[in-house]
Parts: C-alpha cells; structure tokens; sequence
C-alpha cells in the first residue's frame, strides 16, 4: 500500500526523511541504516521444552487442535525462515498423519522435528532450531521459549527493527553509516512499576508528572533532528511558522509500556508470518496534553473517531501519514501554555481496506483485512480498529510545537463557517453543551436534525439553518470554539 497522500514536501519527501524497514537478525543491516533491538515476546501456545507432564499433554492439545500445515518456519540466526519446499512436503505429511515427530534432511544433515516440544534438533550435533507453523485455516502456532543453533534465547529473541533514513544520493555516507542499538538482554531485565518510588517521588514536579515514561531529547540529537525534520515537512506548508519546542522519546521502561512494546513485535513477527510484510508504517496522531500523557503512560484508551464526527472513516483511531501531520494536528488542543501535542507512532498496518466516510464499521470486514483507510492508493488517514489499539500502535515520539500562523487559524475558521460541525467536532460534546444552554426538548430535537441530515433525509443547508436558528449564531460559534479549543 502506498502511503503517499497528499503532495509531497517540495524539498525532502517523507520517503527520503523516514520510511520503516523491518528485518530480523538474519537480514543484512546496511550501512544507511539504524538499527534497534528490541525484546519479542512469548509465543501463544507452546514452550519449547516441558517441564512438566501437564506440558506435555498440553503440547499434544496444541498438536491435536491444528488443521493441516500450510507453512513451516524454522527460527535461525535470529528470525524465523521458511522451511524449505521438499522438507516442508515431507513434514506436512506426517503432521497430517498423526506422527508427533518426524525425521527430515536439511542441508544433508538428518534433523528431527518434534511437533509436540516444537523443535528441530540436528542428530550429528545436537544443535536445536525452534520451530511454528500457520495452518490451512490461519491459525499460527509459535513456541513461547526460542532456541537457536542450540542457544536458548531466554523468553524473548531479540528482534532487530532498523529505521532507515535514507539521505540524498548524493550525500556523504558518513551521514547515514552510524547504527545505535539498545538491546534488551532478557535474563537481566528490570522491571519498572508506574508506582515505583521513582516515580513516586517525581510526582512533587506538575511537568514531570504529566509526561510519565518519556524522555526529553536534547536539540542536538540526531533523532531529535529527524523527527523534527519529519514533523516541519509536513507542517510548514500549511503552518510557515510552526516551531518545535520539544522532542520526548516514549522510554517503553515501566511494566505496562514494556508489555505493550512486546506485544507491538509479537504482532509485528506474526503479522509477517501471516501476511509475508507486516506493513509497518509511521503514522500522527494529536490530542489534547492530558490525551498525549495518557497515551504515553498507559497507551490507547478510547478510538477518537468522534473528534471527526461524521467525516470519521469508521470506529477506530485515526492517524496520518508520516508527510501529513497537520490534519492530525488540527486535532490537537492547545495546553496552558498555548503548546500543542502530537504523538508520532509506528503502526503495524497488515493488509489494509477501504473505509468510506461515515462508516460505523468497528472491525475488519473479513480475516483477509487488518486495518483500514480512506483511499487504498493515496490514503490521507489510517484507522487502527479500538480491538487493535494497543498491539497495533506503538507510540515513539512525542512532539511539542506552537503554530502562531494567521493562515492555519483562518483556514480553522473558514472550515467552521463553510461546513459547521463537520471538521474536527465531536458531534456528542456539542450535543452535551448545547443541552446546558437549551431545554430538553431543544437538544431533543437537534438530534433528530442530525439523524434525519445523516440518513440524507435532510439538507445539509437545511440542518445548519436549523441550527442555527435554534441555538443561534454567537451561542453556536462560543460552543464549537470551546469544543475545538480555539
């Protein structure tokens, strides 16, 4: 799927700032890009090797509740691999026939492939490869434990994702050469609670506070640069004078955001599996400051289709392109100190389909789908269903700006004059402050209005007419600067 949107910045595409590239260990890492390793989590059904007898029948459910392979995979040099054609024939068919084990060649080398502890061992030797595999209905088997070439990978193989940024052909390589990488080693990992006395006793400073589980980049660092870099792109040319005034990197270091960043890779590996590309994208998200904390702390809560009211392409969380922040940030809302927050997160996309606007579709409409957008081939917003939020989204950066620029501000304005309550409003906040101002039978029928304009028995001139009689335009302007916090 494309990710191109709307025109591309004149001067550096998003394409040439900050496209995704997933690789596990086994692919080669090229000298343009940075890599970082992160921890996988377990598998779903089935640790490789048993502790118990109870493992063992467990095993043989697992074994037993599988429909024919359709792919096997084995894990080596870091990554799971296809198992090849002929030995991939030959395992089929003793799975199929009930055998709990099976002996095959690879390589020359004779190897047993045990289903049960999901592993393969070389008999000269004694070299271990976990092994998974995808049946015909869909359904993934992968082991929680890993081994490879007989060394246990603890309970989570690292994965290595690398962003590569790629530069102009003609710069230097001395610019794109440097790989930073933070590996998480599982036998020494520390856990950290969001009630740890750490945290505890930042709680006296309001500002740290608010930004649990982020790190604040100095201006100097180079992926400070890059978001910065990312986000401008695609801002100034609706908003010249936007100013970054902050970068914070999301840490992933308590308990739960360490969980949710497993479970992103998880997803990532087995979407892959699945699909043959997890389809990973850069997407913008905006909210407001208490919005953008919560999300960092304690992940998606709530889709916000409803910011969009009914030019929402169904019930999930939308996000923009990597090129296309402003729509995402006319979603924002200004703090205290008239700065405005945007959240920059990798999204796992998978397959995606098209969602018209309007939909109240909430899940993919089919297996074969796993997210959606509006236009399949210059998609302008992805939705990630609210099912999905927080093993498909995995916020990295947040950025902080101020956008003094006249033009954004009566391009809001002009918005709201030419389609009321269309852009940007979440038509049940206006309900509910319309309610406080109008008796009961006033909001009453204001609801019905809007059933009646969105089942197209009503005009939409008619409806705003209406409206505007009802409430009345000062009223009505007061209310829809309030909800949109301008």
């Amino acid at each position: 799927m494309s990710a191109a949107g709307e025109a591309a910045p004149t001067t550096e595409s998003a394409a040439e700032i900050a496209p995704m590239l997933l690789r596990t260990r086994s692919s080669a890492v090229g000298a343009k890009d940075r890599a970082f390793e992160v921890p996988l989590a377990p598998g779903s059904d089935l640790a490789s090797g048993f502790s118990s007898l109870s493992d063992l029948v467990r095993g043989f459910r697992v074994f037993r509740r599988s429909a024919a392979p359709a792919r096997f995979l084995c894990f080596s040099g870091g990554g799971w691999v296809d198992i090849a054609r002929h030995v991939f024939d030959v395992l089929r068919q003793g799975f199929v026939r009930g055998r709990t084990s099976v002996e095959a060649s690879v390589d020359g080398k004779l190897c047993v492939f045990d289903f049960l502890r999901m592993v393969r061992v070389e008999l000269e030797t004694g070299e271990a490869n976990s092994i998974a595999w995808i049946d015909v209905d869909g359904k993934c088997f992968f082991p929680r434990t890993v081994l490879d070439d007989q060394r246990k990978d603890a309970s989570f193989p690292k994965l290595e994702i690398a962003i590569r940024i790629a530069g102009d052909s003609s710069s230097s390589s001395s610019d794109c050469n440097s790989k930073k990488k933070r590996d998480f080693a599982a036998n020494s990992t520390q856990e950290w609670s969001d009630e740890s006395p750490e945290a505890s006793a930042m709680l006296t400073s309001e500002r740290v506070t608010r930004w649990t589980n982020l790190e604040a980049l100095d201006g100097g660092d180079r992926y400070y640069k890059v978001v910065e870099k990312l986000f401008l792109a695609g801002m100034r040319r609706h908003a010249p004078n936007t100013v970054v005034t902050s970068i914070r990197k999301c840490s992933h270091a308590s308990r739960s955001t360490n969980c949710r960043l497993r479970a992103f890779q998880l997803q990532t590996q087995m979407m892959g599996a699945v699909r043959g590309d997890g389809n990973v994208k850069f997407g913008w998200f905006g909210g407001s400051a208490s919005d953008v904390a919560a999300i960092a702390a304690h992940g998606f809560g709530k889709p916000n289709n409803g910011s969009l009211g009914p030019e929402a392409h169904g019930v999930g969380v939308h996000l923009t392109p990597p090129h296309s922040p402003y729509r995402s940030a006319l979603l924002s809302e200004a703090d205290e100190k008239g700065e405005q927050h945007i959240v920059l997160c990798r999204v796992l996309m998978g397959r995606t389909e098209q969602v018209s606007e309007g939909s109240s579709q909430f899940h993919p409409s089919s297996d074969e789908y796993d997210s959606g957008v509006d236009d399949l081939k210059n998609p302008r917003w992805y939705i990630v269903w609210s099912t999905h939020m927080n093993t498909h989204i995995l916020p990295e950066y947040v950025v902080t700006y101020r956008s003094s620029n006249k033009q954004q501000s009566s391009q809001r304005i002009a918005t709201t004059e030419r389609k009321p309550l269309v852009v940007g409003l979440c038509f049940p906040k206006l309900f509910s402050e319309i309610g406080s101002i109008l008796p009961s039978s006033g909001a009453q029928n204001l609801e019905i209005w809007y059933k009646d304009f969105k089942e197209g028995k009503m005009r939409k001139d008619v409806f705003i007419k209406s409206l505007r009689a009802l409430v009345g335009d000062k009223a009505l302007a007061s209310l829809i600067k309030k909800i949109r916090g301008y």
